[in-house]
């Protein structure tokens, strides 16, 4: 059991460190955790506590560890090399159009990427062609 939690601390740990890395390019740091990153979290500190631990009191440690969510956090675990290799090579600077684009949304009184969205929605409902539209018989008028 020691030899597995030595083994899931390195890929746990590299996983935090890449998701951490990620918010922080998103410019997502004064967020609240992602899912996803509270259980990268909670993992590599469960793995870096059972790594320390032997015998008796891993087993006790492991028995009482709080997971909220120990299949997502089982699934966290597996998939930590490959969601970090995935991180690692994805180039961040294609998202810089997004940026530039979305400049002045968010602030109070400026034109937001929904509003713009469900009014263009409500357009192109208008626009689609008859035989796409629900008929009157079947919605009941």
């Amino acid at each position: 059991m020691r030899a597995a939690a030595q083994d899931r601390y390195q890929p746990a740990y590299r996983l935090q460190a890449a998701l951490e890395e990620a918010r922080q390019r998103l410019g997502r740091a004064d967020r609240e955790d992602s899912a996803r990153l509270a259980t990268a979290r909670a993992t590599a500190s469960l793995a870096d506590r059972l790594r320390q631990l032997g015998g008796v009191d891993l087993i006790r440690a492991l028995a009482t560890a709080s997971v909220p969510e120990p299949a997502r956090a089982g699934r966290s675990l597996t998939t930590a090399d490959a969601v970090v290799g995935v991180l690692k090579r994805f180039e961040w600077d294609r998202l810089e159009p997004l940026r530039r684009a979305a400049g002045g949304e968010g602030r109070p009184g400026g034109p937001g990427v929904r509003d713009r969205a469900g009014a263009r929605g409500g357009r192109e409902r208008r626009r689609a062609h008859p035989a796409d539209r629900p008929s009157r018989a079947a919605s009941g008028s």
